[in-house]
This record gives structure tokens, sequence and C-alpha cells, in this order.
């Protein structure tokens, strides 16, 4: 019995794509159409993948540079696996491919299976992220998020707080240290940054790496944890009228100073990874030069009649002991909270740092 050979029909031609002619196909639902025709289809590069109009359409812009080996398993680019090869790139790859948007409820689901009861004593740090637009305006709210989120952080950095330290009395956090930068002078609006450290763990200030100028604002504090092991957690924040070089000279340079040791910076970065180019591009190479991985991929900044972008970012230099990273679906303002939960090295050690608990 000879069996009828299905073709499939270029929806542009409306023709039949015959065996050996060469045809592209959406590599997100297998979609077809003769090469020639590709334009008419609406077919175009997103996320690293050739995809059809209604796909593009549907999924979201996600950042990463180095897209992973197992995303071509059936693809046309099963063979360029070289940018794998590299065993820390492609867990980079992985932490922005795995990032996601969450509500409480999911984030509370992955954590349980993330941390299960019998592990109850791995160590583990989560930090949570997002600029609050202002202290007097929307403090109270961030406060109510705060104590509906499904786990305590350990490390919370805050943009634009448009406070002084001599403030921060009136605006803290029950069971968290405050650090607070000192607000670029008479600037009342868009400056500021704040870091709040659990009780439990042990924080100073960095000095030398903390800036205030027109271009950067950023502080820094290096916390010591009971079995001795130090991790510095910063936060920053780059005005949109601040000039990109120095910013970007000056990221690099406090990257060199904490060379060979643990850091985290949480921050506002107002450079969008999901459009490289120009600033953001100089931005993405300062980062990559530097061993300094973000872990967020999605957009974390919505303003209406303005296309969605990534400029709120958790970088890091340990992207190995990276767990969980994401984005939270409440929002202050234009912002969203972005999230990550990294792992603690306690080798020869009894430290048990604190897990989240889930409320």
């Amino acid at each position: 019995m000879i069996m009828k050979l299905i073709k499939d029909v270029c929806d542009p031609c409306s023709k039949y794509i015959n065996i050996g002619q060469p045809l592209l196909e959406c590599e997100n639902c297998s979609k077809v159409v003769h090469t020639k025709c590709f334009r008419s289809a609406k077919f175009t590069s997103k996320n690293g993948l050739w995809m059809c109009s209604d796909c593009c359409s549907t999924i979201e812009d996600r950042y990463c540079p180095f897209p992973s080996s197992q995303r071509y398993d059936d693809s046309d680019k099963f063979y360029d696996t070289n940018n794998q090869e590299d065993v820390t790139i492609a867990k980079f790859s992985s932490i922005l491919e795995d990032c996601k948007r969450y509500t409480k409820q999911e984030l509370a689901n992955s954590i349980s299976k993330l941390f299960p009861e019998k592990n109850k004593n791995s160590a583990y740090l989560p930090a949570l992220f997002c600029n609050i637009d202002g202290f007097a305006s929307n403090f109270d709210s961030f406060l109510i998020e705060h104590k509906t989120l499904p786990c305590n952080f350990d490390v919370i950095g805050l943009a634009e707080t448009n406070i002084d330290p001599s403030q921060q009395g009136l605006y803290q956090i029950p069971s968290y240290t405050t650090f607070c930068q000192v607000p670029f002078p008479d600037k009342k609006k868009g400056t500021g940054v704040s870091l709040y450290v659990s009780d439990r763990l042990n924080a100073v200030v960095i000095e030398n790496l903390s800036h205030c100028t027109k271009d950067i604002e950023c502080l820094f504090v290096e916390i010591t944890l009971s079995s001795g092991d130090k991790l510095t957690y910063g936060v920053a924040y780059r005005p949109p009228n601040g000039c990109s070089e120095t910013f970007c000279q000056t990221l690099e340079d406090i990257s060199k100073q904490l060379a060979g040791k643990k850091f985290h910076i949480l921050g506002d970065f107002n450079s969008n990874l999901l459009n490289v180019q120009t600033s953001s591009q100089l931005f993405e190479d300062t980062l990559l030069r530097n061993n300094m991985y973000p872990t967020i991929s999605l957009a974390t900044h919505f303003r209406p009649n303005c296309k969605n972008s990534c400029i709120d970012n958790i970088l890091t230099s340990e992207i190995d002991h990276v767990l969980l990273s994401g984005v939270l679906n409440d929002r202050i303002g234009d912002h969203a909270f972005i999230f990550t939960f990294t792992s603690i090295p306690t080798e020869n050690s009894t430290e048990k740092l604190k897990t989240c608990s889930l409320l």
C-alpha cells in the first residue's frame, strides 16, 4: 500500500512546500514557510530563535546572550554548542532561561520544592530589590507587600529612596539593620539608595566602595557569617541623566576592588538588557568582561505607553551558587520586585544560616 505524502502548506503563498525546497521553521511551534516568504509570514528572530508572528506575540522577551544547547535539541542549531563548553557560561544561561515571573503563592511553592523540610539546614541567602520611587510616598506600601511575601529575605536593596541618613529612623523594617547612603546634593527626587540586612547577620559598610555622584549612587556592606565566610552585598542606582560611560567605569573599578571575593550587586541600572545597543551594549560588555553575571532576564520596568524593559537586576560573581531568580508580579509604581536565592558554602563549618520561613 502506497502512503499518501502529506505536504505542509506555506501560509503566505498558499503553495505546498515540496521536498528539497528551502524552508524556515518556527523553533517554538514548528510552523514552516518557504524561505522566500519569511518576510510576508512575519517570521522574526526572538530570544535567539526564529519564530512565527503568533509565537512572537505570545512569548515574552528574554535576555540571554549565550542560549543553552538544550534549547536547540529540536532545532537546526543542534550542532552549534561551542559556547556551552564553559561550565560557568552554561550555568549563567540556565539561570537566565529559568528566570520567571511569580505570584506570591507560586514563589512559596517553588521555595518548598527547592528547600524541602528534610533539607532545612541547607545554607542559602535570599535577596530582594525594588526601585521604591520615594520613601515618603511608597514606604508604607512596601512594608505591606514585604509582610505578605512568602519568605524573609536576608538582604533588601531599595533605590530612589529620596532620603538622607538622618531620616532613616523613620523608615525601619522590623528585625533588619538599616544602611542608608547620602543622597546627591540638592536633589530631592530620583536619588538615594538603602540596604536592609537581617539582624541575624553581621554587616559593616565598605566606605571605599560606596559612592554618590551624578553618575552613580551605590552602597556596599560586608557580611560576616558565623562560619567566618564573608560576603559583599551592594545596592546601586544609575540616574537616567548620568553619564553611562562613567557609571560603567566606576562599576568596573568596584569589581576589580572586589576581585577574588564573593559579591552581589542589587540595583536599577537604567540600561535595558532586552535592547542591547549603545549604552546598554557598554553596560553588558562591562558586566561580562568583569564576571558580573546578571540573574534577571525578564522585563522589570513597566511604564504606560512605553515598551517594557529589563533595567533592574541582581549581579553576582557567584553564578554557580544561584539557586533561583525571578520577578514578582507585584509592583510599586513602575518597578517590579526582583529576587535571588544563593547557596552559601559551609565546608568545614557548623554554620547553619537560617532558611526562609514560609509565612
